[in-house]
């Protein structure tokens, strides 16, 4: 069952509490409330509090939640031991250590968002408040495998939280969770919380495998690099590493292309040791010493990494850009399949396709000196020529590595599937261009399963219903003008 706010939902709320067999029937609950200013803040915290209480009781079997500030909510936080069934929990509530007792739950994935709007959101947006929730959560939820914890702004109409000034945290001793193996942070972090940082992840390092947080450095200097090198250390059964920027509207985001989205997964039994990572602004150009930095990580199957593209004049340097790249690869580690690039700069336009041509003619070089790279993305975010920005990039290349069209059986030949995009314009379709080269090298491992979306494609559109869990989901026979307006759903 799932609950918008609307004039009548109380209506719903009563008949929960005075029919228990009704109650006892509803699995998931989702309370939400849209953003409309002229809504009162009052109606959101009162939603549910006159009938809510019997409500609550009436749902016991709820496996599913997810649970804002209301009523209804402080009910459900009240007796929240007795959910026995409840796995899957999205709050977005004050994490407030005194609500909450000190009784287990069950719940084995929790979300947990803490909102303000521009008058505090410095109060919140701190690792204190990944620490207020870490203590709650080492005591109500030991069980929970992944847990997620994200500070946001938001426009003030829904209700926020207090500042964290008038929450109290348990203790400075990191907290426990025995269980967890998938962590997500996603607020500011300043250099004096590195040190509580480390001793989390390494207080989890058992379990701890997957982990998605930023840490506060502005570049992947030597600073940053002796950091990470300390959290491999501490956190030897850490597969999956994703470092996220911030970016406008305060949002996060580990990559901007929604065909990367489900792209790729840790492998189920790896070998110790990272086998992705994602860093989609390093803050600095590649260089050879950057690419010394993964020469050990002889597990890392996957590299997800974005830099900021140099310009002169407005016009994007892909020349430059090219040698650079050339020296990153020379120390990667041979254990890489997949390598994506994104190369940003918001400021600076290409006038002409054949900027792009420099960096188009890299993959052939690429491929020859990385033996078992099978998938490899190259892409310019970039302002088109009325300086906009769009859901794709501008230009790009998406190669991947095939058996040789000519000698599938010989390993020494392959077929490298070239797909490149150009948007001079960010319009409602985008050219694509599709090239199979034939190369010769010492080849090794597993080829692509197909070319960038079959190979066959002359234009893709970037309207996001298109797109759907990384899958474009037009079909290749649709015509363009079939589709209609881009603006209808």
């Amino acid at each position: 069952m799932e609950y918008r706010f609307i004039n009548d939902d109380e209506k719903i709320i009563k008949t929960l509490a005075l029919n228990p067999s009704l109650g006892a029937k509803v699995r998931t609950l989702s309370i939400s409330f849209p953003d409309v200013p002229r809504t009162p803040i009052d109606n959101f915290i009162t939603f549910g509090q006159e009938h809510g209480k019997k409500a609550a009781k009436n749902m016991a079997f709820l496996t599913k939640a997810v649970l804002p500030e209301s009523g209804l909510t402080r009910h459900i936080v009240a007796n929240i031991t007795k959910y026995q069934q409840l796995r899957e929990l999205s709050l977005r509530i004050r994490p407030d250590a005194r609500e909450w007792g000190n009784e287990p739950t069950t719940v084995e994935k929790l979300q947990w968002t803490i909102a303000a709007d521009y008058t505090k959101i410095n109060a919140i947006d701190r690792w204190s408040t990944a620490a207020s929730i870490l203590d709650i959560a080492g005591t109500v939820f030991p069980q929970t495998v992944e847990l997620e914890i994200t500070t946001r702004y938001t426009t003030g109409f829904n209700p926020v939280p207090e500042p964290l000034a008038q929450v109290a945290i348990k203790s400075n001793e990191p907290v426990s969770l025995p269980r967890l193996r998938r962590f997500s942070y996603r607020g500011k972090v300043k250099d004096e919380d590195h040190e509580s940082i480390l001793r989390f992840i390494q207080r989890n390092q058992g379990t701890l495998s997957s982990l998605d947080m930023p840490f506060g450095f502005q570049k992947l200097n030597q600073p940053m690099i002796k950091f990470l090198r300390k959290i491999r250390d501490v956190a030897p059964k850490l597969t999956s590493f994703t470092i996220p920027e911030r970016y406008r509207e305060d949002r996060w985001r580990s990559h901007k292309l929604p065909v990367w989205s489900t792209s790729t997964y840790p492998h189920a039994s790896p070998s110790n040791g990272i086998d992705i990572f994602q860093m989609w602004n390093i803050g600095c150009s590649f260089s050879h010493e950057i690419g010394r930095f993964f020469s050990d990580w002889t597990t890392l199957r996957v590299l997800k990494i974005g830099v900021p593209l140099s310009g002169d004049d407005g016009r994007p340097q892909f020349d430059d850009v090219v040698p650079q790249i050339l020296s990153f690869i020379e120390n990667l580690p041979q254990s890489i399949e997949e390598l994506y690039i994104e190369l940003a700069n918001d400021d600076v336009v290409a006038d002409e396709d054949e900027d792009f041509d420099p960096v188009a003619e890299l993959p052939i070089k690429i491929f020859k000196s990385m033996t078992r790279l099978h998938s490899l993305d190259i892409s310019a975010w970039i302002a088109d020529v009325d300086r906009s920005t769009g859901l794709i990039p501008e230009k790009a290349v998406f190669c991947r590595r095939r058996p040789s069209e000519q000698e599938p059986n010989n390993i020494t030949k392959k077929t490298v599937w070239v797909s490149r995009l150009e948007a001079i314009y960010q319009e409602d379709q985008t050219a694509v261009t599709n090239t199979p080269l034939e190369i010769e090298g010492d080849f090794e491992g597993k080829d692509a399963d197909e070319p960038w979306l079959g190979g066959h494609r002359s234009w893709v559109s970037d309207n996001r219903k298109y797109w759907v869990d990384g899958e474009y989901v037009l079909g290749q026979d649709v015509e363009y003008s079939d589709l209609g307006s881009d603006d209808e759903d």
